[in-house]
């Protein structure tokens, strides 16, 4: 059965609220591949703030998470180089300005992960990034930009990372 016939036979039975914890229990359930933190933290929050998604043609975001594979690292030396020119664009955006009018709340969320990051030390909860298609060797930044970015600002030259999540094609 397709995804959208899936969400659409749940949603017919079921509300809003219950529509978004039987989809989630429908992702871990049909990925049992990928880790539950990357379906949490990676695919789920897209569906769960904007329902309505999962019926575009164009789910690309589902084709990645079941042709991809994850492993989680430990340990990680994080740097700027180690990332495509996407991400590091995006790095030096938000560096510069800890404001992205497209994501809610981002200006709070930095100084919250800064905060954080000054009393606690660096995160313990996973990032997760991927190896980037179109630049071997370098690695797409996926989830935890406000704590790379703030982590990037304290500690310029890199860090060690704890928890990485990496996402591969292989």
């Amino acid at each position: 059965m397709k995804l959208t016939e899936q969400i659409h036979r749940i949603q017919e039975v079921m509300g809003i609220t219950e529509i978004r914890d039987k989809f989630l229990k429908f992702l871990i359930d049909d990925n049992p591949n990928v880790p539950e933190y990357v379906i949490k933290d990676l695919f789920y929050p897209s569906f769960k703030d904007n329902p309505q998604s999962i019926y575009n043609d164009n789910n690309d975001w589902y084709d990645v998470l079941q042709e991809w594979e994850w492993e989680l690292h430990k340990d990680v030396r994080i740097t700027m180089d180690m990332f495509d020119e996407h991400s590091k664009n995006r790095f030096r955006e938000r560096l510069e300005s800890e404001e992205d009018i497209h994501v809610p709340n981002d200006k709070k969320r930095h100084a919250k992960q800064r905060e954080l990051i000054l009393q606690r030390g660096i995160p313990q909860e996973p990032i997760i990034i991927g190896h980037s298609e179109d630049e071997p060797g370098k690695y797409g930044m996926w989830e935890g930009w406000h704590r790379l970015t703030q982590l990037f600002k304290i500690y310029p030259e890199g860090f060690i990372y704890p928890n990485v999540y990496i996402g591969s094609t292989h």
